[in-house]
C-alpha cells in the first residue's frame, strides 16, 4: 500500500512538471508510462530506507542440533531416507 502511493505521489509531482513543455493528452500519458519505472524503483528504496531506520534488527536464535535432527522439523524426503 505504501510503495504504490509513493510511486503515485512521485509521478504527481512528476508529470505536471512535464505538461510545461507539451500539453497534449499523448503525450501526458506517455510521459506517465516512461516515468512509471523509475517512480516506483525511488518509491521502493524510499520505503526500503524508513523501514529500516525506524525498525532495528533484531538477532535471530541459533538452531541447536546436537542431540540430532528432529522428525518432525524435517522435510518429508529427508525422513524417508533416515528412517
Amino acid at each position: 500500500m505504501g510503495i504504490q502511493v509513493l510511486t503515485f505521489a512521485i509521478m504527481g509531482v512528476a508529470v505536471p512538471m512535464s505538461r510545461i513543455s507539451n500539453d497534449s493528452l499523448a503525450f501526458i500519458f506517455f510521459s506517465m508510462l516512461l516515468l512509471l519505472l523509475p517512480s516506483s524503483q525511488a518509491a521502493v528504496q524510499l520505503m526500503n530506507t524508513c523501514v529500516t531506520t525506524l525498525l532495528p534488527p533484531s538477532i535471530l536464535p541459533k538452531l541447536d542440533f546436537i542431540e540430532g535432527f528432529p522428525t518432525t522439523a524435517s522435510p518429508w524426503w529427508l525422513c524417508q531416507r533416515c528412517c
